[in-house]
């Protein structure tokens, strides 16, 4: 079942049964390899995915140790800057399951028959 399909369209499906959204292992890698804060335009940018997108995993992962929401300065409707917290035990298990999904070249559904 998975010949048909590439390496990329196999992890994204992984992403989105295990996280809930085919981008999110995507997102977390990139997050670890940088050392300071980003916007979710620059993610945007950088990985092609849709600005709301991005938003909307960066939100959702704030509400956990593993990503800090860094304060906004000046405007309060001004960009929101996200960085890691790999103090938190959860960042590298976190980014440990990213990089599985991400090299993963099975998908869910070809496990459940095999």
């Amino acid at each position: 079942m998975t010949g048909d399909l590439d390496r990329g369209t196999v992890a994204r499906r992984v992403s989105a049964s295990i996280f809930g959204n085919e981008k999110v292992a995507e997102i977390v890698i990139l997050l670890d390899e940088e050392r300071g804060a980003l916007l979710a335009a620059d993610i945007s940018r950088r990985t092609g995915f849709g600005h709301s997108l991005v938003r909307d995993v960066l939100v959702r992962l704030s509400k956990t140790s593993a990503l800090r929401a860094l304060p906004k300065t000046g405007n309060p409707r001004g960009p929101a800057y996200y960085e890691k917290n790999a103090e938190s035990p959860l960042w590298p298990a976190l980014v440990e399951l990213a990089r599985l999904v991400a090299t993963s070249d099975h998908s869910i559904e070809a496990s459940e028959y095999e």
